[in-house]
Protein backbone atom coordinates (compact mmCIF):
# COMPACT_ATOMS: atom_id res chain seq x y z
CA UNK A 1 0.00 0.00 0.00
CA UNK A 2 2.22 2.75 -1.30
CA UNK A 3 0.01 5.65 -0.23
CA UNK A 4 0.18 4.84 3.48
CA UNK A 5 1.54 7.60 5.68
CA UNK A 6 1.56 8.30 9.40
CA UNK A 7 1.34 12.08 8.83
CA UNK A 8 -1.44 13.64 10.93
CA UNK A 9 -4.43 14.85 8.92
CA UNK A 10 -7.93 16.11 9.68
CA UNK A 11 -10.42 13.24 9.67
CA UNK A 12 -13.02 12.92 6.93
CA UNK A 13 -15.26 9.93 7.67
CA UNK A 14 -16.36 9.82 4.00
CA UNK A 15 -12.88 9.28 2.58
CA UNK A 16 -10.81 7.59 5.33
CA UNK A 17 -9.41 4.29 3.91
CA UNK A 18 -11.20 1.18 5.18
CA UNK A 19 -8.02 -0.90 5.45
CA UNK A 20 -4.79 -0.84 7.53
CA UNK A 21 -4.30 0.77 10.96
CA UNK A 22 -5.67 4.19 11.91
CA UNK A 23 -5.14 6.29 15.03
CA UNK A 24 -7.84 8.95 15.36
CA UNK A 25 -7.19 11.58 18.05
CA UNK A 26 -10.32 13.31 19.26
CA UNK A 27 -10.84 15.76 22.12
CA UNK A 28 -14.12 15.91 24.01
CA UNK A 29 -17.04 17.19 21.95
CA UNK A 30 -15.36 16.83 18.56
CA UNK A 31 -17.86 14.26 17.24
CA UNK A 32 -16.04 11.02 18.01
CA UNK A 33 -19.14 8.80 18.23
CA UNK A 34 -20.69 10.64 15.27
CA UNK A 35 -17.73 9.67 13.08
CA UNK A 36 -17.57 6.11 14.43
CA UNK A 37 -21.17 5.52 13.33
CA UNK A 38 -20.45 6.91 9.86
CA UNK A 39 -17.37 4.76 9.39
CA UNK A 40 -19.55 1.85 10.54
CA UNK A 41 -22.08 2.72 7.84
CA UNK A 42 -19.37 2.64 5.17
CA UNK A 43 -18.17 -0.75 6.41
CA UNK A 44 -21.72 -2.08 5.98
CA UNK A 45 -22.21 -0.68 2.49
CA UNK A 46 -18.78 -0.41 0.88
CA UNK A 47 -16.89 -3.25 2.53
CA UNK A 48 -20.18 -5.24 2.67
CA UNK A 49 -19.55 -6.60 6.16
CA UNK A 50 -22.31 -7.81 8.46
CA UNK A 51 -22.87 -6.36 11.94
CA UNK A 52 -21.39 -9.57 13.33
CA UNK A 53 -18.14 -8.98 11.40
CA UNK A 54 -17.54 -5.39 12.54
CA UNK A 55 -15.96 -5.51 15.98
CA UNK A 56 -16.71 -2.43 18.08
CA UNK A 57 -14.98 -2.24 21.47
CA UNK A 58 -15.09 0.18 24.34
CA UNK A 59 -14.36 -0.03 28.04
CA UNK A 60 -17.70 0.05 29.89
CA UNK A 61 -21.02 -1.69 29.40
CA UNK A 62 -22.82 1.66 29.44
CA UNK A 63 -20.62 2.85 26.57
CA UNK A 64 -21.33 -0.28 24.52
CA UNK A 65 -25.08 0.27 24.87
CA UNK A 66 -24.75 3.93 23.93
CA UNK A 67 -22.78 2.98 20.81
CA UNK A 68 -25.33 0.33 19.89
CA UNK A 69 -28.09 2.94 20.18
CA UNK A 70 -26.19 5.51 18.09
CA UNK A 71 -25.43 2.94 15.37
CA UNK A 72 -29.11 1.92 15.33
CA UNK A 73 -30.13 5.57 14.91
CA UNK A 74 -27.61 6.18 12.09
CA UNK A 75 -28.64 3.08 10.16
CA UNK A 76 -32.36 3.87 10.54
CA UNK A 77 -31.77 7.44 9.39
CA UNK A 78 -29.83 6.29 6.33
CA UNK A 79 -32.49 3.74 5.43
CA UNK A 80 -35.43 6.15 5.80
CA UNK A 81 -33.93 9.35 4.34
CA UNK A 82 -31.17 8.33 1.92
CA UNK A 83 -32.15 10.58 -1.00
CA UNK A 84 -32.67 13.61 1.24
CA UNK A 85 -29.34 13.01 3.01
CA UNK A 86 -27.47 12.66 -0.30
CA UNK A 87 -28.71 16.14 -1.29
CA UNK A 88 -28.02 17.91 2.01
CA UNK A 89 -25.13 16.04 3.70
CA UNK A 90 -21.62 15.98 2.17
CA UNK A 91 -20.84 12.65 3.82
CA UNK A 92 -23.81 10.88 2.21
CA UNK A 93 -23.23 12.65 -1.10
CA UNK A 94 -19.63 11.38 -1.21
CA UNK A 95 -20.63 7.91 -0.02
CA UNK A 96 -23.35 7.67 -2.68
CA UNK A 97 -20.79 8.51 -5.39
CA UNK A 98 -18.36 5.92 -4.04
CA UNK A 99 -20.86 3.03 -4.07
CA UNK A 100 -20.57 0.73 -7.04
CA UNK A 101 -23.64 -0.13 -9.05
CA UNK A 102 -23.88 -3.47 -7.26
CA UNK A 103 -23.43 -1.87 -3.83
CA UNK A 104 -26.14 0.73 -4.59
CA UNK A 105 -28.53 -2.02 -5.60
CA UNK A 106 -27.92 -3.87 -2.33
CA UNK A 107 -28.00 -0.75 -0.12
CA UNK A 108 -31.56 -1.05 1.26
CA UNK A 109 -31.29 -4.79 1.81
CA UNK A 110 -28.00 -4.45 3.69
CA UNK A 111 -29.32 -1.63 5.91
CA UNK A 112 -32.50 -3.59 6.70
CA UNK A 113 -30.44 -6.68 7.53
CA UNK A 114 -28.22 -4.61 9.80
CA UNK A 115 -31.23 -3.34 11.75
CA UNK A 116 -32.74 -6.80 12.08
CA UNK A 117 -29.45 -8.26 13.33
CA UNK A 118 -28.27 -5.36 15.48
CA UNK A 119 -28.96 -7.29 18.70
CA UNK A 120 -26.31 -9.75 17.48
CA UNK A 121 -23.82 -7.01 16.55
CA UNK A 122 -20.26 -7.48 17.80
CA UNK A 123 -20.28 -4.52 20.16
CA UNK A 124 -18.41 -5.52 23.31
CA UNK A 125 -16.37 -4.37 26.24
CA UNK A 126 -12.77 -5.59 26.02
CA UNK A 127 -13.59 -8.34 28.54
CA UNK A 128 -16.73 -9.26 26.62
CA UNK A 129 -14.75 -9.57 23.39
CA UNK A 130 -12.10 -11.78 25.01
CA UNK A 131 -14.79 -14.05 26.42
CA UNK A 132 -16.56 -14.28 23.06
CA UNK A 133 -13.29 -14.86 21.19
CA UNK A 134 -12.19 -17.69 23.46
CA UNK A 135 -15.59 -19.40 23.63
CA UNK A 136 -16.43 -19.10 19.92
CA UNK A 137 -13.00 -20.45 18.98
CA UNK A 138 -12.77 -23.01 21.79
CA UNK A 139 -10.62 -25.48 19.85
CA UNK A 140 -8.14 -22.89 18.54
CA UNK A 141 -7.93 -21.15 21.92
CA UNK A 142 -6.78 -24.33 23.65
CA UNK A 143 -8.92 -23.70 26.74
CA UNK A 144 -10.17 -26.66 28.81
CA UNK A 145 -13.84 -27.36 28.02
CA UNK A 146 -14.93 -27.28 31.66
CA UNK A 147 -13.50 -23.87 32.55
CA UNK A 148 -15.86 -21.15 33.78
CA UNK A 149 -15.25 -17.73 32.17
CA UNK A 150 -16.11 -14.18 33.27
CA UNK A 151 -16.36 -15.19 36.91
CA UNK A 152 -16.40 -12.48 39.57
CA UNK A 153 -13.39 -13.43 41.68
CA UNK A 154 -13.48 -10.52 44.13
CA UNK A 155 -14.41 -12.67 47.10
CA UNK A 156 -11.75 -15.22 46.18
CA UNK A 157 -9.13 -12.46 46.18
CA UNK A 158 -10.42 -11.14 49.51
CA UNK A 159 -10.06 -14.63 50.99
CA UNK A 160 -6.44 -14.77 49.84
CA UNK A 161 -5.83 -11.37 51.49
CA UNK A 162 -7.43 -12.54 54.75
CA UNK A 163 -5.31 -15.71 54.76
CA UNK A 164 -2.09 -13.71 54.38
CA UNK A 165 -3.00 -11.20 57.11
CA UNK A 166 -3.92 -14.11 59.35
CA UNK A 167 -0.35 -15.41 58.92
CA UNK A 168 1.11 -11.94 59.62
CA UNK A 169 -1.00 -11.77 62.80
CA UNK A 170 1.34 -14.35 64.33
CA UNK A 171 4.39 -12.14 63.69
CA UNK A 172 4.19 -9.19 66.08
CA UNK A 173 6.74 -6.88 64.38
CA UNK A 174 5.24 -7.29 60.90
CA UNK A 175 1.70 -6.87 62.21
CA UNK A 176 2.70 -3.60 63.90
CA UNK A 177 4.08 -2.36 60.58
CA UNK A 178 0.72 -2.98 58.88
CA UNK A 179 -1.07 -1.22 61.73
CA UNK A 180 0.84 2.01 60.95
CA UNK A 181 -1.41 2.44 57.88
CA UNK A 182 -4.37 0.37 59.14
CA UNK A 183 -3.54 -2.22 56.46
CA UNK A 184 -4.01 -5.04 58.95
CA UNK A 185 -7.69 -4.74 57.98
CA UNK A 186 -8.25 -6.92 54.87
CA UNK A 187 -10.67 -4.46 53.25
CA UNK A 188 -8.18 -1.58 53.62
CA UNK A 189 -5.32 -3.64 52.21
CA UNK A 190 -7.44 -4.81 49.27
CA UNK A 191 -8.63 -1.30 48.41
CA UNK A 192 -5.15 0.21 48.72
CA UNK A 193 -3.37 -2.37 46.55
CA UNK A 194 -6.13 -3.54 44.23
CA UNK A 195 -4.24 -2.75 41.02
CA UNK A 196 -1.05 -4.45 42.22
CA UNK A 197 -2.99 -7.50 43.41
CA UNK A 198 -4.90 -7.96 40.16
CA UNK A 199 -1.98 -7.63 37.71
CA UNK A 200 0.98 -9.86 36.99
CA UNK A 201 3.49 -7.04 36.61
CA UNK A 202 6.72 -7.25 38.58
CA UNK A 203 6.80 -5.24 41.78
CA UNK A 204 9.58 -2.81 42.57
CA UNK A 205 10.41 -2.67 46.25
CA UNK A 206 12.24 0.41 47.56
CA UNK A 207 15.48 0.39 49.50
CA UNK A 208 17.03 3.27 51.42
CA UNK A 209 19.81 3.99 48.94
CA UNK A 210 17.54 4.10 45.87
CA UNK A 211 15.01 6.25 47.73
CA UNK A 212 17.66 8.77 48.73
CA UNK A 213 18.98 8.90 45.14
CA UNK A 214 15.47 9.32 43.75
CA UNK A 215 14.56 12.08 46.18
CA UNK A 216 17.81 13.96 45.62
CA UNK A 217 17.26 13.87 41.86
CA UNK A 218 13.60 14.86 42.26
CA UNK A 219 14.39 17.71 44.63
CA UNK A 220 17.01 19.09 42.28
CA UNK A 221 14.63 19.03 39.30
CA UNK A 222 11.40 20.09 41.02
CA UNK A 223 12.74 22.78 43.34
CA UNK A 224 14.86 24.14 40.52
CA UNK A 225 11.90 24.40 38.13
CA UNK A 226 9.59 25.69 40.85
CA UNK A 227 11.72 28.72 41.75
CA UNK A 228 13.84 29.41 38.67
CA UNK A 229 11.50 31.91 36.99
CA UNK A 230 11.10 33.82 40.28
CA UNK A 231 14.88 33.78 40.84
CA UNK A 232 15.50 35.18 37.37
CA UNK A 233 12.93 37.94 37.87
CA UNK A 234 14.48 38.94 41.21
CA UNK A 235 17.99 38.83 39.71
CA UNK A 236 16.89 41.16 36.90
CA UNK A 237 15.33 43.54 39.40
CA UNK A 238 18.45 43.61 41.60
CA UNK A 239 20.82 44.14 38.67
CA UNK A 240 18.70 47.00 37.37
CA UNK A 241 19.32 48.74 40.73
CA UNK A 242 22.93 47.58 41.11
CA UNK A 243 24.43 51.09 40.98
CA UNK A 244 22.24 52.32 43.83
CA UNK A 245 22.79 49.11 45.86
CA UNK A 246 26.58 49.33 45.50
CA UNK A 247 26.60 53.03 46.38
CA UNK A 248 24.54 52.41 49.54
CA UNK A 249 25.82 49.05 50.82
CA UNK A 250 29.24 48.30 49.29
CA UNK A 251 31.36 51.15 47.97
CA UNK A 252 33.66 52.58 50.63
CA UNK A 253 32.60 50.15 53.40
CA UNK A 254 35.36 48.67 55.55
CA UNK A 255 34.35 45.15 54.48
CA UNK A 256 33.82 46.18 50.83
CA UNK A 257 35.59 43.13 49.37
CA UNK A 258 33.52 40.74 51.49
CA UNK A 259 30.30 42.46 50.47
CA UNK A 260 31.25 42.31 46.79
CA UNK A 261 31.81 38.56 47.19
CA UNK A 262 28.42 38.25 48.89
CA UNK A 263 26.75 40.08 46.02
CA UNK A 264 28.35 37.84 43.37
CA UNK A 265 27.45 34.69 45.34
CA UNK A 266 23.80 35.85 45.50
CA UNK A 267 23.73 36.52 41.73
CA UNK A 268 25.25 33.09 41.04
CA UNK A 269 22.65 31.42 43.28
CA UNK A 270 19.80 33.22 41.53
CA UNK A 271 21.22 32.05 38.20
CA UNK A 272 21.28 28.37 39.20
CA UNK A 273 18.36 26.13 38.18
CA UNK A 274 18.75 23.53 40.95
CA UNK A 275 17.87 22.87 44.57
CA UNK A 276 21.05 24.19 46.21
CA UNK A 277 19.95 25.69 49.55
CA UNK A 278 19.82 29.43 49.92
CA UNK A 279 23.35 30.75 50.48
CA UNK A 280 24.32 32.24 53.85
CA UNK A 281 25.73 35.28 52.04
CA UNK A 282 22.17 36.25 51.06
CA UNK A 283 21.08 36.47 54.69
CA UNK A 284 24.04 38.67 55.57
CA UNK A 285 23.70 40.95 52.54
CA UNK A 286 19.99 41.74 52.99
CA UNK A 287 20.24 42.04 56.78
CA UNK A 288 18.07 44.98 57.77
CA UNK A 289 20.72 46.36 60.12
CA UNK A 290 22.80 47.38 57.10
CA UNK A 291 20.14 49.69 55.67
CA UNK A 292 17.95 50.65 58.64
CA UNK A 293 15.60 53.50 57.69
CA UNK A 294 16.12 53.01 53.93
CA UNK A 295 12.60 52.19 52.70
CA UNK A 296 13.75 51.90 49.07
CA UNK A 297 16.14 49.03 49.86
CA UNK A 298 13.64 47.49 52.25
CA UNK A 299 11.05 47.31 49.45
CA UNK A 300 13.63 46.12 46.91
CA UNK A 301 14.87 43.27 49.13
CA UNK A 302 11.40 42.11 50.23
CA UNK A 303 10.95 39.67 47.29
CA UNK A 304 14.33 37.98 47.79
CA UNK A 305 13.67 37.62 51.52
CA UNK A 306 10.33 35.99 50.75
CA UNK A 307 12.04 33.73 48.20
CA UNK A 308 14.64 32.72 50.81
CA UNK A 309 11.89 31.66 53.23
CA UNK A 310 9.72 29.81 50.71
CA UNK A 311 12.75 28.03 49.22
CA UNK A 312 13.80 26.85 52.67
CA UNK A 313 10.26 25.63 53.46
CA UNK A 314 10.11 23.68 50.20
CA UNK A 315 13.41 21.95 50.91
CA UNK A 316 12.31 21.10 54.46
CA UNK A 317 9.05 19.63 53.11
CA UNK A 318 10.93 17.41 50.65
CA UNK A 319 13.34 16.33 53.35
CA UNK A 320 10.47 15.37 55.67
CA UNK A 321 8.83 13.42 52.87
CA UNK A 322 12.09 11.54 52.33
CA UNK A 323 12.38 10.78 56.04
CA UNK A 324 8.79 9.47 56.09
CA UNK A 325 9.47 7.26 53.06
CA UNK A 326 12.67 5.93 54.59
CA UNK A 327 10.73 5.04 57.74
CA UNK A 328 8.26 3.09 55.55
CA UNK A 329 10.82 1.06 53.59
CA UNK A 330 10.36 -2.04 55.77
CA UNK A 331 6.57 -1.69 55.53
CA UNK A 332 6.54 -1.54 51.72
CA UNK A 333 8.94 -4.46 51.45
CA UNK A 334 6.55 -6.46 53.65
CA UNK A 335 3.60 -5.39 51.49
CA UNK A 336 5.42 -6.43 48.30
CA UNK A 337 6.11 -9.87 49.76
CA UNK A 338 2.46 -10.12 50.77
CA UNK A 339 1.19 -9.17 47.31
CA UNK A 340 3.34 -11.89 45.71
CA UNK A 341 2.03 -14.51 48.15
CA UNK A 342 -1.60 -13.35 47.74
CA UNK A 343 -1.32 -13.47 43.95
CA UNK A 344 0.05 -17.02 44.12
CA UNK A 345 -2.71 -18.20 46.47
CA UNK A 346 -5.35 -16.49 44.33
CA UNK A 347 -4.01 -18.11 41.15
CA UNK A 348 -3.92 -21.56 42.73
CA UNK A 349 -7.51 -21.24 43.92
CA UNK A 350 -8.74 -20.20 40.45
CA UNK A 351 -7.01 -23.22 38.92
CA UNK A 352 -8.50 -25.52 41.54
CA UNK A 353 -12.00 -24.16 40.89
CA UNK A 354 -11.46 -24.01 37.08
CA UNK A 355 -12.50 -20.38 36.72
CA UNK A 356 -11.20 -17.37 34.76
CA UNK A 357 -11.99 -13.86 35.89
CA UNK A 358 -12.20 -10.79 33.67
CA UNK A 359 -8.48 -10.00 33.77
CA UNK A 360 -7.57 -13.64 33.08
CA UNK A 361 -9.53 -13.47 29.83
CA UNK A 362 -7.37 -10.60 28.56
CA UNK A 363 -4.15 -12.16 29.80
CA UNK A 364 -4.88 -15.60 28.31
CA UNK A 365 -6.01 -14.29 24.90
CA UNK A 366 -3.03 -11.95 24.68
CA UNK A 367 -0.55 -14.68 25.58
CA UNK A 368 -2.20 -17.21 23.28
CA UNK A 369 -2.11 -14.89 20.26
CA UNK A 370 1.59 -14.21 20.82
CA UNK A 371 2.51 -17.88 21.26
CA UNK A 372 3.64 -20.27 18.47
CA UNK A 373 0.38 -22.19 19.01
CA UNK A 374 -1.73 -19.06 18.45
CA UNK A 375 -1.56 -18.97 14.65
CA UNK A 376 -4.85 -20.84 14.10
CA UNK A 377 -6.71 -18.69 16.67
CA UNK A 378 -5.33 -15.53 15.06
CA UNK A 379 -6.54 -16.54 11.59
CA UNK A 380 -9.97 -17.60 12.87
CA UNK A 381 -10.52 -14.31 14.68
CA UNK A 382 -9.39 -12.29 11.67
CA UNK A 383 -11.96 -14.11 9.55
CA UNK A 384 -14.62 -13.59 12.21
CA UNK A 385 -13.82 -9.88 12.79
CA UNK A 386 -12.06 -8.38 9.71
CA UNK A 387 -12.42 -4.83 11.08
CA UNK A 388 -12.28 -3.39 14.59
CA UNK A 389 -13.19 0.06 15.92
CA UNK A 390 -11.86 0.71 19.43
CA UNK A 391 -13.42 3.63 21.27
CA UNK A 392 -11.68 5.35 24.23
CA UNK A 393 -8.45 3.81 23.01
CA UNK A 394 -6.38 5.89 25.46
CA UNK A 395 -7.60 3.55 28.23
CA UNK A 396 -5.86 0.55 26.62
CA UNK A 397 -3.16 -1.24 28.61
CA UNK A 398 -0.20 -3.25 27.19
CA UNK A 399 -2.01 -6.63 27.32
CA UNK A 400 -5.08 -5.28 25.56
CA UNK A 401 -3.01 -3.56 22.88
CA UNK A 402 -1.03 -6.78 22.29
CA UNK A 403 -4.32 -8.46 21.28
CA UNK A 404 -5.12 -5.75 18.72
CA UNK A 405 -1.52 -5.60 17.53
CA UNK A 406 -1.53 -9.33 16.75
CA UNK A 407 -4.96 -9.46 15.14
CA UNK A 408 -4.68 -6.44 12.83
CA UNK A 409 -1.38 -6.19 10.91
CA UNK A 410 0.12 -2.96 9.63
CA UNK A 411 -0.45 -2.01 5.99
CA UNK A 412 -3.04 -4.76 5.50
CA UNK A 413 -5.08 -4.61 2.28
CA UNK A 414 -8.21 -6.20 3.76
CA UNK A 415 -8.30 -5.99 7.57
CA UNK A 416 -8.55 -2.67 9.41
CA UNK A 417 -8.12 -1.31 12.91
CA UNK A 418 -9.50 2.09 13.94
CA UNK A 419 -8.21 3.32 17.32
CA UNK A 420 -10.17 6.37 18.52
CA UNK A 421 -9.20 8.27 21.66
CA UNK A 422 -7.99 11.41 23.37
CA UNK A 423 -4.21 11.36 23.94
CA UNK A 424 -4.52 13.90 26.79
CA UNK A 425 -6.41 11.27 28.79
CA UNK A 426 -3.73 8.61 28.28
CA UNK A 427 -2.00 10.05 31.35
CA UNK A 428 -4.83 8.83 33.63
CA UNK A 429 -3.25 5.64 34.99
CA UNK A 430 -6.10 5.22 37.51
CA UNK A 431 -8.38 4.39 34.54
CA UNK A 432 -6.00 1.71 33.31
CA UNK A 433 -4.48 3.77 30.53
CA UNK A 434 -0.79 3.54 29.75
CA UNK A 435 0.94 6.46 28.07
CA UNK A 436 3.68 4.28 26.62
CA UNK A 437 1.14 1.87 25.11
CA UNK A 438 -0.54 4.84 23.45
CA UNK A 439 2.75 6.10 22.05
CA UNK A 440 3.61 2.62 20.78
CA UNK A 441 0.25 2.40 19.00
CA UNK A 442 0.67 5.85 17.49
CA UNK A 443 4.09 4.97 16.13
CA UNK A 444 2.77 1.69 14.64
CA UNK A 445 -0.29 3.27 12.97
CA UNK A 446 -0.39 3.51 9.17
CA UNK A 447 -2.56 6.62 9.32
CA UNK A 448 -2.78 9.34 11.97
CA UNK A 449 -5.90 11.52 12.02
CA UNK A 450 -7.30 14.21 14.31
CA UNK A 451 -10.66 15.91 14.84
CA UNK A 452 -10.27 19.64 15.36
CA UNK A 453 -13.79 21.10 15.79
CA UNK A 454 -15.84 21.06 18.99
CA UNK A 455 -19.53 20.51 18.15
CA UNK A 456 -20.71 20.61 21.77
CA UNK A 457 -19.66 23.94 23.31
CA UNK A 458 -20.07 27.60 22.39
CA UNK A 459 -17.10 29.56 21.08
CA UNK A 460 -16.36 31.24 24.43
CA UNK A 461 -15.92 27.88 26.18
CA UNK A 462 -13.67 26.53 23.43
CA UNK A 463 -11.60 29.73 23.56
CA UNK A 464 -11.14 29.37 27.33
CA UNK A 465 -10.17 25.72 26.88
CA UNK A 466 -7.54 26.64 24.28
CA UNK A 467 -6.29 29.44 26.54
CA UNK A 468 -5.73 27.01 29.41
CA UNK A 469 -3.62 24.54 27.44
CA UNK A 470 -1.91 26.80 24.90
CA UNK A 471 -1.28 29.64 27.41
CA UNK A 472 -1.54 32.09 24.51
CA UNK A 473 -4.38 32.34 22.00
CA UNK A 474 -1.86 33.62 19.46
CA UNK A 475 -0.48 30.08 19.06
CA UNK A 476 -2.10 28.80 15.87
CA UNK A 477 -1.64 25.05 16.00
CA UNK A 478 -0.29 22.92 18.83
CA UNK A 479 1.96 22.87 21.86
CA UNK A 480 3.60 20.08 23.85
CA UNK A 481 1.79 20.19 27.18
CA UNK A 482 1.96 16.71 28.67
CA UNK A 483 5.54 15.65 27.81
CA UNK A 484 6.20 12.30 26.09
CA UNK A 485 5.55 14.03 22.75
CA UNK A 486 1.83 14.41 23.57
CA UNK A 487 0.67 17.71 22.10
CA UNK A 488 -2.42 19.80 22.69
CA UNK A 489 -3.99 20.54 19.31
CA UNK A 490 -5.87 23.83 19.09
CA UNK A 491 -9.63 23.20 18.95
CA UNK A 492 -11.94 25.12 16.62
CA UNK A 493 -15.45 26.22 17.53
CA UNK A 494 -18.55 26.34 15.36
CA UNK A 495 -21.82 28.28 15.42
CA UNK A 496 -23.58 24.94 14.83
CA UNK A 497 -22.53 23.61 18.25
CA UNK A 498 -25.29 22.02 20.33
CA UNK A 499 -24.87 24.55 23.15
CA UNK A 500 -25.37 27.48 20.73
CA UNK A 501 -29.08 26.64 20.67
CA UNK A 502 -29.31 27.26 24.42
CA UNK A 503 -27.31 30.43 24.96
CA UNK A 504 -26.66 31.76 28.45
CA UNK A 505 -25.65 35.34 29.21
CA UNK A 506 -24.06 36.79 32.33
CA UNK A 507 -25.08 40.31 33.39
CA UNK A 508 -21.51 40.90 34.63
CA UNK A 509 -19.45 41.92 31.61
CA UNK A 510 -16.12 41.13 33.26
CA UNK A 511 -16.85 37.38 33.38
CA UNK A 512 -16.17 34.99 30.51
CA UNK A 513 -17.48 31.47 29.84
CA UNK A 514 -14.40 30.04 31.61
CA UNK A 515 -12.80 32.04 34.42
CA UNK A 516 -9.53 31.32 36.22
CA UNK A 517 -8.71 32.24 39.76
CA UNK A 518 -5.47 31.99 41.71
CA UNK A 519 -5.58 30.88 45.33
CA UNK A 520 -2.44 32.14 47.02
CA UNK A 521 -2.81 30.93 50.61
CA UNK A 522 -5.07 28.65 52.62
CA UNK A 523 -6.33 30.28 55.79
CA UNK A 524 -6.52 27.14 57.95
CA UNK A 525 -4.34 24.33 56.45
CA UNK A 526 -5.19 20.91 57.86
CA UNK A 527 -2.30 18.78 56.54
CA UNK A 528 0.83 17.61 58.30
CA UNK A 529 3.24 20.30 59.46
CA UNK A 530 0.62 22.97 58.78
CA UNK A 531 0.62 22.24 55.03
CA UNK A 532 -2.47 22.65 52.82
CA UNK A 533 -4.32 19.63 51.44
CA UNK A 534 -6.36 19.36 48.23
CA UNK A 535 -9.55 19.62 50.29
CA UNK A 536 -8.22 22.81 51.90
CA UNK A 537 -7.78 24.38 48.46
CA UNK A 538 -11.26 23.24 47.42
CA UNK A 539 -12.73 24.79 50.54
CA UNK A 540 -10.78 27.99 49.93
CA UNK A 541 -12.10 28.24 46.39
Amino acid sequence: MSDITNTQKNLDAATIPLTARHLIEASAGTGKTYNITRIYLRLLLQKQLSVQQILVMTFTRAATEELRGRIDKEVRNALAHWSELVEKDDFFSTLNEQLTEEQSAQRKARLKAALLELDEASIFTIHGFCSRALSSQAFASGLPMDISMEADSTELMMQAVRDWIRQINTQADDFELLQLKKWQLPENFFNQFYRALTTSSQLQTPDKQSLETYYNDTIDANIGDLFFAEKQEIKQQLESHQTMIFATLIDGKKDELQRRDEWQTIIDWLDANNAIPCVDELGRFVNGNRYRGNDTLKELFAPIKALKDSHKKALIKYQKNLEEQLENVALYQLVAQGIVQIRLRFSEEKKRLAIMDFDDLIYYLSERLQSPEGHLLKEKLRQQYPVALVDEFQDTDPMQYAILDNLYPKADDYHALFMIGDPKQAIYAFRGGDIFTYLQARKAADYHWYMDTNWRSVKAVVTGYNRLFLRSLEIDSSREVFSYDIYYEKIKSTQLAAAAKLTISDPKDNYQAINYCYLDEVTHPSGKDNSATTDDYRQGL
